[in-house]
């Protein structure tokens, strides 16, 4: 429910991981990890990530691939209704939405 530009920052969390010494370095490895115990994208802890994707949420990850970033290099990103005071703590690259993106 947020806007595209929203859902190809997302993607672009997720190739920015892959590029990143701190994370794993490929795009499954990284979207299936677990720190501290913790699944870094919800999809895969609720099991979403295993229901068809839309069209839309496609043409967001290829365009992420392609190396559009509109979250401007962040490496995590969150709903801004978090509660979350580590991830508030950190620089925000960009706010799209819902979603704020940071570093």
């Amino acid at each position: 429910n947020q806007p595209y530009s929203a859902k190809v920052g997302v993607a672009a969390v997720v190739v920015n991981r892959v590029k990143s010494k701190e994370f794993p370095n490929t795009i499954s490895a990284v979207i299936n990890q677990k720190i501290s115990g913790y699944y870094q994208f919800t999809p895969v802890e609720n099991g979403w990530i295993n229901r068809a994707a839309s069209q839309e949420a496609k043409n967001a990850a290829y365009e992420a691939l392609k190396g559009s970033d509109p979250s401007k290099g962040a490496l995590f990103y969150f709903d801004d209704s978090s509660k979350n005071k580590w991830l508030w703590s950190k620089p925000v690259t960009a706010w799209i939405g819902n979603m704020v993106f940071v570093y």
